[in-house]
C-alpha cells in the first residue's frame, strides 16, 4: 500500500538530509514507523492529527497563558481517549502504534503533543534532559515547563537550579535529536530484552536520521559486535571517525578500527 502523500517529504532515505526546521515531528516519526507497517497508508491517522490541531486552535491562542495552553492541549488528546503506558513497552518508538491504540510512552506522546501544538500556532519544545520527558510551552513572556508522566498527563514542574532561570541552562532538543532520542529509548530496551536483530535495525535507523551523530555510529558498532558482525562494526566505526573532530574520541575509534583490521 502506498504511503499517504503527506509523508513523502519525510521519505526515510531523505530524512537525514532535511534541515532541522523542515522536520515535522509527528509526520517524520510516522515515516519511520512505516518501515514496520508497510501495509498501511497512515492517511486516517494524519487526518486525526490535523483534526486535533484544528480543534486546539479553536479553543486556545498563543496569547493565553502557558498553563491554559497545556490544559487545552492535554484535553484535546484526552477527549479522544489517549493515555500513557504505566509499564515500558518494547515498541515504545512506534508512533503508528501509539496513534492507532491511543496509548503511548511519554516521549511518543510528547512528540504528538508538541507537533499538534505547533500546528495550532503554539510554541512547544522538548527539553534536552537525560531523565524525564519535559515540554516547554508558551511565549517568552509566559513560559512554563510540564512533565509528561507515565499516564500521559501534564504535570507542572520547576527546573530551576540553585535559583537560576532554567532557560539559561536547559536547551530545547532539536527535531532531529528528538527523533534520535525516541529511537534510542526503544533500542536500549530491546537490547536489554536480548533482541539483537531489532536493536541492529533501530541503531541503523538512527544513523540514517542523524548521519553526522558520532554516538549513533558508535552504538551501531557496539551492537554489530554483539551480533558477531565484525565487518559492519568496522564500517560503523569508520563512519563515526568521519563525523567527529574530538581528538580523544578519534584516538579511541582509530584503536578500535585497527583492532578490527588486525
Amino acid at each position: 500500500m502506498d504511503l499517504d502523500p503527506r509523508l513523502h517529504k519525510y521519505d526515510f532515505v531523505n530524512l537525514g538530509f532535511l534541515e532541522d526546521e523542515d522536520i515535522v515531528l509527528d509526520l517524520a516519526a510516522l515515516q519511520i514507523a512505516s518501515l514496520d507497517h508497510p501495509n498501511h497508508s497512515f492517511g486516517t491517522l494524519i487526518d486525526l492529527l490535523a483534526g486535533m490541531a484544528a480543534e486546539l486552535a479553536r479553543i486556545v491562542t498563543p496569547k493565553q497563558t502557558a498553563a491554559r495552553q497545556a490544559m487545552a492541549l492535554e484535553g484535546t488528546f484526552m477527549r479522544r481517549g489517549f493515555r500513557g503506558m504505566t509499564e515500558p513497552h518494547v515498541r515504545s518508538a512506534d508512533i503508528f502504534r501509539a496513534l492507532a491504540s491511543r496509548q503511548g510512552a511519554p516521549l511518543a506522546l510528547a512528540i504528538l503533543y508538541i507537533a499538534t501544538a505547533r500546528r495550532a500556532g503554539l510554541t512547544a519544545v522538548l527539553l534536552d534532559t537525560t531523565t524525564g520527558v519535559f515540554i516547554r510551552l508558551g511565549s517568552e513572556e509566559d513560559e512554563a515547563v510540564f512533565a509528561v508522566d507515565a499516564t500521559g498527563v501534564f504535570r507542572p514542574v520547576s527546573l530551576a537550579q540553585d535559583g537560576q532561570d532554567p532557560r539559561v541552562w536547559l536547551a530545547p532538543t532539536t527535531n532531529r535529536m528528538t527523533l534520535v532520542r525516541l529511537l534510542e529509548n526503544e533500542a536500549d530496551m530491546v537490547e536489554i530484552h536480548g533482541d539483537v536483530e531489532r536493536a541492529i535495525a533501530l541503531r541503523s535507523r538512527i544513523t540514517k536520521v542523524a548521519p553526522t551523530h558520532a554516538k549513533a555510529w558508535i552504538n551501531k558498532a557496539r551492537v554489530d559486535e554483539r551480533a558477531g558482525r565484525p565487518f559492519q562494526a568496522k564500517e560503523s566505526l569508520i563512519a563515526a571517525l568521519e563525523t567527529t573532530r574530538d581528538s580523544t574520541l578519534r584516538r579511541m575509534l582509530k584503536s578500535k578500527i585497527a583492532y578490527h583490521m588486525s
